[in-house]
């Protein structure tokens, strides 16, 4: 395994472990509050734009949507344009759990960051930018 790799790895597990307790206290799972990040940015869209958005699979998008369907986070209508499919909106319980996750994230990047100046965290983005890039560009 390439130390790139390696670092990627543990760096992702790290933050996810940090994370991974605040789901419950907010009654999400894994995963779901990329889907009311979209839709809080996007507005009212389907469940195609969010896996695309985020390069997962769209049976795991749907496994989402119905337990935050369920939950009351989001809501959703028949897409005038395709009977056969729906668009999801973020509620306003969506919105405060997504608000409240956020400040979970700030307060763990803070952690992640430590000891970084700006220019070295904005560097480090930009990297990351670049490698989802060059993934995306992929077939």
């Amino acid at each position: 395994m390439g130390k790139l790799h390696s670092l990627l790895y543990r760096a992702f597990h790290g933050q996810r472990n940090r994370l991974r307790p605040y789901l419950g206290t907010l009654g999400l799972g894994p995963g779901q509050p990329r889907v009311l990040k979209y839709l809080a940015e996007h507005g009212e869209s389907n469940q195609k734009d969010i896996a695309e958005c985020y390069s997962i699979d769209p049976a795991n998008v749907s496994r989402m949507v119905e337990a935050l369907l369920r939950n009351g986070f989001i809501t959703q209508a028949q897409c005038p344009e395709n009977r056969r499919a729906n668009n999801i909106a973020i509620t306003e319980k969506g919105e405060e759990a997504l608000s409240a996750w956020n400040g979970y994230c700030a307060e763990v990047e803070s952690v992640m960051l430590e000891g970084f100046t700006e220019e070295e965290a904005e560097l480090l983005c930009s990297f990351l930018t670049r490698i989802d890039d060059n993934f995306r560009r992929q077939p």
